[in-house]
């Protein structure tokens, strides 16, 4: 076998190799953000919630009553105030 062909053969093997390492570490990034912004999004909102007292709809926190779901109902069962125009409890 010529030595210019082997070359070329191995170069292009390299070159696949390389194009498939690349697509994987876009995908692989892709999916690392879409986690991270699902992780940074239900810290948000909890940290918002303790510390302005404003809980949106959907998220549970600890309270003195326990383990609560924030949403409508349990929002008026502990006399809270629920604002009805962003769904959040208004919980002190």
């Amino acid at each position: 076998m010529d030595f210019t062909k082997l070359k070329t053969i191995i170069y292009m093997i390299l070159r696949k190799i390389l194009y498939f390492m690349l697509i994987a570490t876009i995908f692989i990034t892709i999916i690392a953000a879409i986690i991270l912004v699902f992780i940074y999004t239900s810290f948000s909102d909890k940290d918002f919630c303790l510390d302005s007292n404003i809980c949106k709809e959907g998220l549970t926190i600890n309270t003195e009553h326990g383990k609560i779901l924030i949403n409508k109902s349990s929002c008026e069962n502990y006399n809270w105030k629920w604002l009805e125009d962003t769904n959040s409890c208004f919980i002190k």
